[in-house]
């Protein structure tokens, strides 16, 4: 009898629920007010390059492998690079060829593979450094005749080129001469070469 007791109110609440849903009159709807919460995170990436002194005294730089002299050559004017074609001298050849202030010669090319090459005096049959898309600058032999031409115009201090990626520039009071494609770059001049 305790059983029917207890299902007994909960039969009727049922019995009550249902003939209210049969009825035929109109169900008064109530206004509901929903929201709804949306957190948005949002996460900026910033890459940061640090110098930090080596026990050598010499700066060790960390962030992007090579990228030395690149904020240097973006930070120097652009010029005009018409009078520092290779067809002027080499009608066939294309890219650009200058003279540093300190007589490095240097010739840049952005079709087929960019790359940015200047000669330097290395030791042995080292005499030239290279950029090249995608690559760490590196020291190297030139097997043909890599030197300026008659016309091969000095590209002055506070200058720089672009050759499509390729950018070389010669700072305000340096005589080194600074090229770099993407974030791979180096400088040169004929007291020697710096990677980066």
């Amino acid at each position: 009898m305790k059983y029917w007791i207890r299902i007994l109110p909960v039969a009727v609440a049922g019995l009550v629920v249902l003939s209210g849903c049969a009825s035929d009159e109109p169900v008064e709807e109530t206004p509901t007010t929903v929201t709804t919460a949306t957190t948005a995170t949002t996460t900026d990436t910033e890459t940061t390059t640090t110098i930090k002194e080596t026990p050598t005294g010499e700066p060790s730089y960390i962030g992007i492998p090579g990228s030395r002299f690149v904020e240097l050559i973006a930070d120097v004017p652009e010029t005009d690079p018409t009078p520092y074609a290779s067809a002027l001298i080499f009608p066939e050849q294309p890219g650009l060829q200058f003279q540093g202030p300190d007589g490095t010669y240097c010739e840049m090319y952005s079709d087929g593979e960019p790359v940015a090459m200047c000669t330097h005096d290395g030791e042995g049959d080292i005499n030239a450094v290279s950029v090249r898309e995608g690559e760490p600058a590196t020291t190297h032999h030139v097997n043909r005749i890599f030197v300026p031409g008659e016309q091969t115009v000095v590209l002055e201090p506070g200058n720089r080129l672009v050759e499509g990626p390729v950018s070389c520039a010669v700072a305000e009071g340096e005589v080194k001469v600074m090229c770099a494609i993407d974030f791979y770059s180096f400088a040169v001049s004929r007291d020697g070469v710096e990677l980066s």
